[in-house]
């Protein structure tokens, strides 16, 4: 199983950002069942970007690693703060329930229950 936590400029979101360039839901970043970070883009205005080989590399979805440093807008955060963040915060429910008699009336998209990859339909 897996758990999504929403990163973004308002206070309702999970890891809040508060700077002009961080839109209101700017990203997910999920964590899988094998400890692995994924991190999607949610059509934010000034993007997500890795730095990867020297340079920055925008990020729509994919998986980082703790080494990895994630730009979100003009906000630079080392992955390492992420996971940090999200061992805290082990106590959030899972999302979304295994069940197929529910189905849950959402915009988040479906994901592999092991991966946290977006299910294609």
């Amino acid at each position: 199983m897996f758990t999504t936590y929403t990163i973004g400029r308002s206070a309702t979101m999970d890891y809040v950002i508060d700077h002009e360039s961080v839109s209101r839901l700017h990203a997910e970043a999920t964590r899988s069942s094998q400890n692995r970070l994924f991190i999607i883009d949610c059509g934010s205005s000034w993007g997500t970007f890795v730095w990867r080989n020297e340079q920055w590399q925008p990020l729509q979805q994919g998986y980082v690693t703790q080494d990895d440093l994630v730009a979100f807008g003009k906000q630079k955060i080392p992955v390492a703060t992420l996971l940090s963040f999200i061992d805290r915060n082990k106590a959030k429910p899972e999302y979304p329930p295994e069940n197929d008699a529910y189905e849950p009336l959402s915009v988040k998209p479906r994901r592999n229950a092991t991966t946290g990859e977006i299910k294609k339909s």
